[in-house]
């Protein structure tokens, strides 16, 4: 028998699946970087209902001051020159970027250990737990492993490594939780239970971004490792570390700021209570942010003053808000009862939390990622000028209800409008400055209102009195045939 009447056809579904399968070389990354990051995501939610019911709101609060003041220091722990990685043509002065990165991590490391030294009572005072204490000499070591994990990750990123960066993540994640769940079996969990968990998972994902990194052209780093070199790329990009670092720590304290202000003048309990709001409500988007802006970034980078990256990003603005404004209001209706539910009824309050929190979680989603057109466009000072404005405004807002005893929801409720408001700002001025026409935003935010406003209506008219279950699920069908709809005119208009 001849070997072509050996040969089947493939069988039906196997042509089917070939067909489904992306063949975009962005959309093939962009899944990899999202399976990895929705993986370690994952863990963290489906692990913050059982750490819910096994630690109490304040040493959840303890817990998130701690890894709030770890977070302002990985801020600018490399001095965001591991950004600046993606940019060069040349191996070599990537590498010296990167080692860069690395050097100013060292320095901040020490002063952080100097600062733990030297005023180890204030630190106590400031994070409310004098249980937290035996574990201060941890932070430097963490800010060191942060700063190791922020440089290789833009070194793998540059070389299309997406599944290392995915699977260190994912490990993090499993680390993070695994210790602080484990050790209630055998004894009451409390908030040194939860840092040693902490400690545990960054380490993992420490030596997974290490082993991985020198896989990826080894060579090319060792010949990046000169100091005259790290110092002319540092000198070169000094943007990062004068603009785009400071703009990071403004950030990013600006949003830590908030658990303080809360423990000063209210409890670690409401800290808790409002920083298990955030987590739950802004873990979901995060991740898909996080994984369009690590894969955007090549593309911007490559197509910057081409005229088909304008109509590309308003595709992805598109839909953005087709896919996750309907979801977003649904959650922010029924989050009382779904904290309550899933949570216990100690974290009722955190779903009120969580419901003003859903607006700024949705422009995380839908507009962090453009942040990488200013870096490309080199115009990071234009960046660092909004989010001090910002940062200030909020911030002074929220301090003076708090100081003139407002509740600290009316207080954070009026604190998510501004920075609703500040997002959609935000996302003009950089159009603007990249030289993007401002009328390509109006679709995008015309769909927003609509959206909003019909998955309101819809779950307005199917809740009753309690809020309980079946209105949700009845709401929850409607909103997704909304969206539905949604997406089938979207594609229409799109083919006509």
């Amino acid at each position: 028998m001849s070997e072509l009447q050996t040969k089947r056809p493939a069988p039906a579904w196997f042509n089917l699946a070939l067909q489904l399968l992306p063949r975009s070389q962005f959309v093939r990354s962009f899944l990899v970087v999202l399976t990895g990051t929705v993986l370690s995501r994952a863990v963290l939610i489906l692990a913050m209902p059982m750490l819910a019911r096994l630690y109490d709101p304040a040493s959840i609060g303890s817990w998130q001051l701690f890894t709030g003041l770890l977070q302002i220091l990985s801020s600018i722990v490399c001095a965001r020159y591991e950004l600046a990685v993606m940019l060069p043509k040349s191996k070599q002065q990537a590498a010296s970027l990167f080692w860069a990165s690395l050097v100013v991590s060292s320095h901040v490391t020490c002063l952080a250990a100097i600062a733990i030294t030297i005023w180890p009572e204030r630190l106590e005072m400031l994070l409310g737990d004098v249980a937290v204490r035996p574990l201060f000499w941890s932070l430097p070591i963490l800010v060191a492993m942060m700063g190791i994990q922020q440089a290789t990750t833009y070194w793998l990123n540059r070389h299309e490594a997406f599944s290392s960066i995915a699977g260190a993540n994912v490990v993090r994640s499993v680390g993070i939780v695994a210790i602080p769940l484990a050790i209630t079996l055998v004894t009451r969990g409390n908030v040194t239970h939860l840092i040693v968990g902490t400690i545990t998972g960054h380490f993992l994902a420490t030596l997974m971004f290490l082993w991985s990194a020198r896989r990826q052209d080894a060579a090319a780093l060792l010949a990046g490792l000169s100091w005259p070199k790290i110092w002319t790329a540092a000198v070169e990009h000094r943007a990062y570390p004068l603009h785009v670092a400071t703009s990071a720590l403004i950030t990013m304290g600006a949003s830590r700021c908030v658990l303080f202000l809360l423990a000063i003048y209210s409890s670690s309990h409401t800290v808790g209570l409002y920083a298990m709001a955030a987590s739950l409500t802004f873990l979901p988007v995060t991740f898909i942010s996080q994984s369009l802006s690590q894969v955007l970034y090549p593309r911007i980078a490559r197509d910057f003053g081409v005229q088909r990256l304008e109509s590309f990003t308003k595709r992805v603005l598109y839909i953005l808000v087709i896919v996750a404004v309907p979801p977003a209001v649904l959650f922010s209706f029924h989050a009382p009862v779904l904290f309550e539910t899933i949570l216990g009824d100690q974290w009722r309050e955190a779903g009120e939390y969580a419901t003003w929190l859903t607006g700024p979680s949705f422009f995380v989603l839908a507009g962090a990622w453009l942040v990488r057109f200013l870096d490309v466009a080199g115009k990071q000072r234009v960046g660092l000028v909004l989010e001090v404005t910002y940062s200030l405004l909020s911030i002074v807002l929220l301090f003076g209800l708090l100081h003139s005893n407002c509740t600290p929801l009316t207080s954070l409720a009026a604190y998510c409008l501004v920075t609703v408001a500040y997002n959609m700002i935000w996302m003009c001025v950089v159009f603007r400055v990249v030289h993007f026409r401002l009328a390509q935003l109006q679709g995008p935010f015309a769909t927003l209102a609509v959206l909003v406003f019909a998955s309101l209506t819809v779950c307005l008219a199917t809740s009753n009195r309690d809020a309980s279950i079946p209105s949700l699920l009845i709401s929850t069908a409607l909103v997704l045939l909304l969206q539905a709809i949604a997406a089938y005119l979207y594609l229409g208009v799109k083919r006509a």
